[in-house]
């Protein structure tokens, strides 16, 4: 073995990091591109947290993408389908399991979802507007009105209830 035999490994090895990290830039943080169906939820996680990429400039590309493009990434996908599995497809705050959404408690790791998916929390699209402040009036009176709908079944229900007994016992 050569002195320069090292080198070479040394070399090989960076190559082949580098052409990971471009194929992980051009497939998993491409909004164009979508994971193939006979790809496993568990098994898209594991690409996306195990690849031997060079995560500055994984984390650099991420913090560059407009937020929007970012959401619609086969890596932001992954992330937040299995955040949703571990918060077994419930809102952490009020146990919703309509409209969720991934939620990061802090911005500051975008860039290292992948290695910081505990600061990840799953919401419903009313708490989460909450958190914003941006809860619609529209939406609010939906579910108002879908719950006074729920009182009004349950009142007649009850009304009903009540009518057939003094029918059963006179």
């Amino acid at each position: 073995m050569t002195d320069k035999e090292p080198y070479k490994t040394l070399e090989e090895s960076e190559k082949k990091v580098l052409e990971k990290t471009y194929y992980y830039l051009e497939n998993y943080l491409n909004p164009n591109r979508n994971w193939d169906r006979l790809i496993t939820p568990k098994q898209r996680i594991n690409r996306i947290r195990y690849s031997n990429v060079n995560w500055k400039t994984i984390s650099d590309h991420i913090k560059n993408m407009e937020y929007t493009d970012f959401l619609k990434t086969p890596y932001w996908k992954a992330i937040s389908a299995h955040t949703k599995y571990k918060a077994g497809y419930r809102c952490q705050v009020c146990n919703s399991a309509y409209d969720l959404v991934t939620h990061h408690r802090n911005y500051s790791i975008h860039g290292f979802e992948h290695a910081r998916m505990h600061e990840l929390i799953v919401l419903c699209d009313i708490c989460h507007n909450k958190f914003h402040g941006q809860i619609s009036k529209s939406k609010l009176k939906v579910k108002t009105a879908s719950i006074v709908l729920i009182i009004k079944l349950m009142v007649f229900s009850i009304l009903l209830s009540i009518f057939l007994i003094e029918l059963y016992f006179n």
